[in-house]
């Protein structure tokens, strides 16, 4: 067997002169290429779990040049599946509202090519948005105005003052209409 060693007398001398390409000083050139947020998204895109993200994208700016402006702020979710387009809302009336446009919505996707295929739309409304919903509501009840009117004004500038004070006559006016 031959004793693949070297010395570091050879190393050092095919280091600098440079002989070996191994241990050329010259460093390749590397290209950097940064891509871009699109090219970044695109490739996202054509993953599996993001193609429905893309899907209810596409889907979502469809139904906003589809439905009045006040419809849609219903819409809690859409999705197509099955030939069947399926719209979530908050609320009864969010549901009903949209259940009378059911046909113009088909008869609009069908002239789509995506989803010229389209059976049925299926307008739901979801319990558990609507149980927040009221949720929210209620703090908005429980947070009511709490002052009675009765605070000190201290301004010194005549407007300021006539100001504060018409706030709290404001104020005890509405407290003694809501008992």
């Amino acid at each position: 067997m031959e004793n693949n060693l070297v010395s570091t007398d050879e190393l050092k001398n095919l280091y600098f002169k440079n002989e070996n390409k191994f241990f050329s000083k010259v460093t390749k050139k590397q290209d950097f290429h940064f891509k871009s947020t699109t090219e970044i998204l695109s490739n996202i895109a054509r993953v599996g779990k993001f193609k429905k993200v893309k899907e209810t994208y596409k889907l979502n700016l469809i139904l906003k040049k589809i439905l009045l402006k006040s419809h849609l702020n219903w819409v809690l979710y859409a999705y197509y599946k099955n030939k069947k387009l399926i719209i979530g809302t908050y609320s009864h009336i969010g549901q009903s509202e949209l259940n009378m446009q059911k046909y113009s919505l088909i008869e609009y996707l069908k002239k789509i090519e995506e989803y010229s295929d389209i059976e049925s739309v299926s307008i739901i409304r979801d319990e558990k948005n609507n149980q927040k919903n009221t949720q929210i509501n209620s703090q908005i009840v429980l947070n009511a105005e709490k002052s009675y009117g009765i605070f000190d004004n201290y301004l010194q500038e005549e407007v300021l003052y006539a100001i504060v004070e018409r706030i709290k006559q404001t104020i005890r006016d509405t407290k003694l209409r809501t008992f």
